[in-house]
């Protein structure tokens, strides 16, 4: 994508979340806003609750995160990274939906954030080993080094009120839609006879090869992110 339109939808998305906070003045109450584990009448939160925030810090936080990471997924990867990027959202989503605890409340676009992560390091592996550690690199020093601190229930994620499942469901969420999609366009230039039948299985190995490699250590963290209130009940990304 050229970079005026990944920065078009960059601001897109950023515009969006502030029209949404301002619009509601903080974190939602409603079960179709913010998602509540298990209720089937907070089933559209899975999604919706992307775009809703606790405070102002909640929704700056995420979005001095999400502006260079997402401008570096739509310019690398374009539409298929949008999509990438929303499927990612929906399965952080669901994943705290699904598992959540019972009675605590969430919403935020952390999910993003880290869909956005995955996006990138399925890209990174499938292009070079120096992207990758580069990417790890920037990561770790936008998040302070606390990256597996939160997507995974520790001490840190509860003390900070990070909800790790989001985090988690987005970063496997990125990291599944990329690499679907790779096999779908290659599916697709396949049958329009843009590769040969050898280069198609070439390819695609190499995909699942890609799938199947070990992730390099991140060290990096966010503060930012998916949270979980205790005391309130409240998770926000």
């Amino acid at each position: 994508m050229p970079r005026r339109e990944a920065w078009i939808c960059v601001a897109f998305f950023a515009a969006l979340l502030a029209v949404l906070f301002a619009a509601t003045g903080g974190f939602p109450r409603s079960k179709f806003l913010v998602i509540h584990p298990r209720d089937i009448f907070s089933a559209p939160a899975v999604f919706l609750a992307n775009f809703f925030h606790l405070n102002f810090a909640h929704l700056a936080g995420n979005l001095l995160i999400f502006i260079p990471f997402g401008f570096w997924v739509f310019r690398q990867e374009g539409a298929r990274g949008i999509a990438s990027l929303l499927i990612g959202m929906s399965v952080s989503g669901a994943v705290v939906w699904l598992l959540a605890a019972p009675g605590q409340v969430s919403a935020g676009f952390s999910g993003a954030v880290f869909a956005c992560f995955g996006i990138l390091l399925i890209r990174s592996l499938r292009v070079s080993i120096p992207q990758t550690a580069l990417l790890v690199v920037v990561i770790g020093v936008l998040l302070d080094t606390n990256f597996f601190e939160t997507i995974r229930p520790t001490a840190y994620a509860r003390e900070n009120r990070i909800s790790w499942l989001a985090h988690l469901g987005g970063l496997l969420g990125g990291m599944g839609a990329q690499i679907r999609s790779l096999h779908i366009a290659l599916e697709m230039l396949h049958k329009q006879r843009k590769v040969t039948d050898e280069e198609f299985a070439v390819i695609a190995a190499r995909i699942d090869a890609t799938a199947a490699a070990p992730t390099p250590e991140k060290s990096s963290g966010e503060n930012s992110g998916e949270s979980s209130g205790e005391s309130s009940g409240e998770k926000h990304g």
